[in-house]
């Protein structure tokens, strides 16, 4: 969208919010930030996590020529 777009479209709903009467511009004056973040349960592969795969994978290809032992 980029940021000229959206600061027009934020200019425009504080606008309107004024005109109607849904704010004043006294309420504009100091501003409140949540930067909150929650965290995800992703989990991402790691080198251990890929090489456990690949050697699980069978005794094929790529996976043959890399695993050394079996990770129990």
């Amino acid at each position: 969208m980029g940021e000229e777009r959206l600061v027009a479209l934020l200019q425009e709903s504080l606008a309107t919010a004024t005109r109607t009467g849904a704010a004043k511009p006294a309420d504009f004056t100091r501003v409140i930030v949540d930067t909150t973040v929650q965290p995800k349960a992703i989990a991402f592969p790691t080198d251990a996590k890929l090489l456990a795969r690949a050697c699980a994978s069978g005794p094929s290809g790529q996976a043959a020529r890399c695993c050394l032992a079996p990770v129990l």
